[in-house]
Order: C-alpha cells, then structure tokens, then sequence
C-alpha cells in the first residue's frame, strides 16, 4: 500500500475546497508549476506533507498549509445564518432584481482586493458592499457566499487517488474518457463478477484503465489481472489509472499481465503456446539523445514481452476466474466469446456498454455458453439533503449505461 506522505513523482488529485467539479490528476515533481484552471500553482512545499492536506496559495503562487480548524473558527460571522427561521418570514427574494447594480465594488476595486486581502477577506468585503445581501433568505444567503467560494477561494486539497476519485473526476470531466463508466456501475461489475483477493481477473477496457485499476485495488498484492488490449501496441494512457494509484512497481510486475487480443486468438486455435518474436533487440545508431530514447524503448518492449509470455501461460490453463469488459467501439460479441473459452466453468463475468443493441446481440448468442444472464441498465439520481430543501440535482445524466452479466457452464451442462 503507498504510504500517507507526498513524494516526488507520486500522482496526486489537487481540487479547490470549495468546488468538487474542479479535480485534477497530476504527477508532482519539484520546480515543475501546474495550471488549476488558469491560476500557475507551484508544487515545493506540497511534499513532506500528508495526503488529504489542505493548502491556500499566496501572492507568490506557493502553497502554505492551512490550518482546517482555525479556518472554520475564523470563518464569515454573519447572524442572519443563525437566526431562526421565523426571522426570514419578511425576507422575500421576488423583490430583488438582478440588475448587476446590487455590487458596490467595480471589477477593478475587486481586483486590488484579491492582491491584498485573504480570499475570506474578499469574500467579507463583498457581502458588506452588496446592498440585496440582507434582504435575501437564509438559504439564499449561503448560497450566495457558496458562489463566491467557489471563484474567489484559494484553497486547494491534495488527495491520495483512488479508483473512486478517479472514476468521479474522469466522468465528471468528459464521460466519453471513461466510456461513460459511472462509479455505480463499475462498483456493480466488481459485485458480481465477486472480485476478491487472491483470484485470476481477465479485463479489457479501452480508455485509462480505470477498469483495470478497479480490479487491482481490489486485489490487494495478491492476485493477477490479464489486461487486454485490442490495439496493435498499449496506447500511451492505457494504465493511467493503475499508474495514478501509486503502487510499489514491484506489486504491479507481479500482478498485472498485458497482452494483445491477436496473441490470445492464437493460443485458442493452438494447443500449445505460440512462438512470439523477441522485439527487444536491434541496432542501435544516430547521436547519444538517440541512443538514450532507442535505449528506453527497448527496455519497454522487453518488459511488454515479458509480460505477454506470462498472460499466455495463465491463460492457457483456462481457469480464469473471472471476465470483465468495458468498450464501445466495437462489437463485443465476438471478443468475449474468444476470452470465455479462457474462463473456469461456473465463473461470472460482466460486460458494460453505454448502448443497448450491442449487448442485446451478445445476450441472444450467450445462451448456449452462459446461465443467469441479465441484461439491465444502471440508473442512478443523487439528492441534496439539507434542512428544508431536499431534492434531486437539476442537472444530471439517471442512466449511466447497461450491463450484462452471466456465468459461464459448460456446453455439454446447458445441452443436457
């Protein structure tokens, strides 16, 4: 398990405070600033710290730690938010019009504030110069000053990554990164294909490999995990989630296996292991820089064909104890037959798609390999619960795609 403290070169989620859509993954080197929507941060005095570690920005773009208490204690006191709620019955907010002239303070004197005062400091000197501010509600008020958090905060929490925190930050930024892969319907693939520690996973997902960080946070350090990929070679992010997830490198060399989708054909048409040619050597000519890099990639390609050897030889015992896969730029009908010949009898497996039709073709076909299939769509809502104003989000996507899940028996099984 990585350890609580932030070093160099580990990967870390930075989000301001106050804004949860805001996250960021990002590696953490010395001397090397990042852009957190457009404010340069610099990194230096993050490490050495805890994870979990709120920090605020100075004119400088430095991090200082905060300390989370006294923040809290020293926060806006402001008595219309703890008066009861009988005070408000003469507070109406259909008589204040948004006119933009409620602001006393111009764009340019806001401005000079944020250069010289704290971001609670600005945050005081808004509501002082806002003239509708004490006519609002109560509800209203704090979802003013909610607002004015969100821009005008300097706050940042560096947080350990986590398949949870991934997943929410990934679909949150773009969905499509993740194949529309919500965290409801991962944590229900990794519930019924029952992955535990110990066990043999195989996994394909096209995008980030947060499928397979998935599968190998769950395993622990014990277990193996076949990753496959449809693509000629591993693209440059496909174990960037697993990466992000800070493991000892050690863990993931015995655990995790990757191998293309045309070598596992050719073990299912073989009764033995296929031959694969050895791309780790060749010539190597040009200056030093183009030595250095020719040099970096054949130790990769060593370290793919090690791992490919590996995955053909657990495959071939065909007492795999799970399948789980996630794409939809194909259909996968086909592929999953090809990777359940490598499935135990009576092992689940759970295939997920943003669509509908692909998986219905795939339901009609499993009948002859599979028993329990379900096919179901994964529908989630969130809710606000706060003290009188409990309700749905507005704005939010119930369905997050479909799933089909089964077990694999044996033909002669289904037949009789």
């Amino acid at each position: 398990m990585a350890e609580d403290v932030i070093r160099e070169g580990y990967y870390v989620i930075i989000r301001r405070t106050h804004e949860r859509e805001s996250s960021r993954l990002i590696k953490a080197e010395m001397d090397k600033p990042v852009f957190l929507g457009k404010q340069k941060i610099h990194l230096n005095n993050i490490f050495g710290q805890r994870f979990g570690t709120t920090f605020e920005w100075n004119r400088n773009r430095d991090l200082d730690v905060v300390n989370v208490q006294q923040l809290a204690n020293t926060s806006l006191d402001l008595p219309q938010l703890s008066a009861p709620s009988g005070d408000n019955k003469d507070k109406d907010n259909r008589f204040i019009i948004d006119d933009g002239k409620s602001q006393k303070l111009s764009k340019d004197d806001i401005e000079v504030l944020k250069s010289e005062l704290s971001s609670s400091e600005v945050i005081e000197n808004l509501v002082k110069n806002c003239s509708t501010f004490e006519q609002k509600t109560s509800f209203a008020q704090q979802k003013y000053l909610k607002k004015k958090q969100k821009k005008y905060s300097n706050l940042v929490t560096i947080l350990r990554p986590n398949v949870r925190l991934l997943a929410e930050m990934y679909f949150s930024r773009g969905p499509q990164k993740i194949d529309y892969l919500r965290i409801d319907s991962l944590s229900q693939m990794l519930s019924l294909c029952n992955v535990m520690s110990g066990r043999r996973y195989i996994v394909l997902d096209t995008n980030l490999g947060i499928l397979t960080a998935a599968v190998v946070e769950r395993l622990g350090s014990s277990g193996t995990v076949i990753q496959v990929y449809t693509d000629p070679g591993p693209v440059s992010t496909y174990r960037q989630s697993v990466d992000a997830l800070n493991l000892p490198k050690e863990t993931i060399a015995n655990m995790l296996f990757g191998l293309q989708i045309n070598e596992i054909y050719r073990l299912s048409q073989s009764n033995s292991l296929p031959e694969m040619s050895d791309q780790s050597c060749g010539q190597q000519s040009g200056d030093k820089s183009e030595k250095t890099v020719e040099s970096e990639k054949l130790i990769r390609r060593a370290i793919r064909h090690k791992e490919a050897l590996k995955a053909l030889e657990i495959l071939a015992q065909k007492d795999m104890d799970g399948l789980l896969l996630l794409s939809k730029t194909y259909d996968p009908l086909n592929i999953v037959l090809l990777l359940l010949d490598f499935l135990a009898d009576s092992r689940p497996f759970a295939i997920f798609s943003p669509y509908m039709e692909p998986l219905s073709h795939c339901y009609s076909e499993l009948k002859k390999k599979a028993v329990f299939l379900r096919l179901t769509e994964t529908w989630l809502r969130k809710y606000q619960v706060l003290s009188d104003r409990s309700r749905p989000d507005m704005s939010m996507s119930p369905s997050s795609g479909y799933l089909l899940t089964g077990i694999k028996v044996n033909n002669n099984i289904i037949q009789c």
